[in-house]
């Protein structure tokens, strides 16, 4: 992610993925936090951030 725009096209690929309650990201710090269910699939998050054609780095679980 690079700019704003990029910012919202991540947000709203991982924020309608099913089970997936909410989804920020931050283009100047590189990364996005999002607040799932239970049972989320967290192998689909870089899938969905991938689609857009940004890279995922990796996923820390809190």
């Amino acid at each position: 992610m690079s700019c704003a725009a990029c910012q919202a096209r991540t947000e709203k690929a991982v924020g309608n993925m099913s089970g997936v309650i909410s989804a920020k990201a931050d283009h100047l710090a590189g990364r996005a936090i999002v607040r799932s269910e239970r049972g989320l699939d967290e192998a689909l998050l870089p899938q969905a951030v991938e689609a857009e054609d940004y890279q995922a780095a990796g996923i820390r679980l809190l």
